[in-house]
């Protein structure tokens, strides 16, 4: 398992999207800090607590590499080489998510390391408000938890990267006006407020106040119910994963 996940953790890093990704998340907060300095965007203080804003891009990083980490692999027949070997398809679907959790990680440090390196070529102060950093990168993550979940299943169901990608991507930036649309009809039909797609509102109620007015549940709730829904998601995917001819 260890030698696999190795191997899997070699590739990536080898790939265009650790290098790729990197380089944007830095690119974009450099440009990002220069537009703050120019045209005062934000103040040093909440570029850094916001990590220059730069969260939505890893979002859509994100869901990219979901989408395409286990469809490339039956899209290029490697599936075959790796199944040939000692390993169960448990063991690859497993190796998958842990990489997955290691390139969210690395994502989060470049931008990190990015976001400091911007606040000093373009600022001349600026501190990190750890609580809200806190608040912002949790709520975030459910909301990647959930969307990558989805994506994942929805590659495995249609077999194309791409249509997951697409979905997945959508979300991000329809999550909104989901939300609005939604609200109209839970606030008539309570039972519908744990329908899976209100808990696309995770990132918004965590941080927005009064957010549970309109998705009808307690904080505790949304977080319970998205990991609820995320690992049904991803106990679908690994279960069609295994099922699935090679």
């Amino acid at each position: 398992m260890f030698t696999l996940l190795r191997q899997e953790l070699y590739k990536q890093i080898h790939g265009k999207f650790y290098i790729g990704w990197g380089m944007i998340m830095f690119l974009f907060a450099m440009l990002i800090g220069w537009a703050s300095n120019k045209y005062n965007i934000m103040s040093g203080d909440v570029y850094m607590t916001r990590l220059s804003g730069s969260i939505q891009i890893i979002l859509i990083a994100m869901v990219v590499f979901v989408s395409t980490i286990i469809s490339n692999e039956f899209a290029s027949g490697t599936i075959k080489n790796l199944l040939s070997r000692q390993y169960s398809r448990f063991q690859v679907f497993i190796s998958k998510l842990i990489t997955i959790l290691f390139m969210y990680v690395y994502l989060i440090v470049i931008t990190f390391i990015s976001t400091y390196i911007g606040r000093m070529i373009f600022f001349k102060s600026g501190h990190i408000i750890w609580k809200q950093l806190g608040t912002n990168l949790g709520s975030y993550s459910l909301f990647l938890l959930f969307i990558a979940s989805a994506a994942l299943l929805i590659s495995n169901v249609a077999k194309s990267s791409g249509a997951a990608i697409g979905i997945g991507v959508a979300f991000i930036f329809a999550s909104q006006i989901v939300s609005e649309l939604l609200s109209v009809v839970i606030s008539h039909y309570h039972w519908l407020k744990w329908n899976p797609f209100n808990f696309m509102n995770v990132n918004s109620q965590l941080t927005i106040h009064n957010m549970d007015k309109i998705t009808l549940l307690s904080n505790n709730q949304m977080i319970l119910g998205t990991v609820a829904y995320s690992v049904l998601f991803i106990f679908i995917a690994g279960f069609i994963f295994k099922k699935r001819n090679v």
